[in-house]
């Protein structure tokens, strides 16, 4: 969390949402890890790991279409 603060605190750019980020590396790494920990608190461990169990299963070590933020982001609303 303070990694990502102190990044954004020097941002002179709007800060868009994790899913349309470009280019903002602090948002990348420190963002995205501060969302995971909150899902989990939110929904639980477990959700969280099912979700990621999921996601696994349908995307990984296969050829494309790969996973994207949306396809994340649609398997966490189920």
């Amino acid at each position: 969390m303070d990694s990502y603060l102190n990044g954004r605190s020097s941002e002179s750019e709007e800060e868009e949402t994790l899913m349309k980020t470009q280019g903002q590396q602090y948002i990348h790494y420190n963002k995205a890890s501060v969302v995971m920990y909150y899902l989990k608190e939110m929904i639980g461990e477990d959700k969280v790991n099912l979700t990621l169990s999921n996601l696994v299963k349908k995307y990984g070590y296969k050829n494309p279409p790969y996973s994207t933020s949306i396809a994340a982001v649609n398997e966490f609303k189920k």
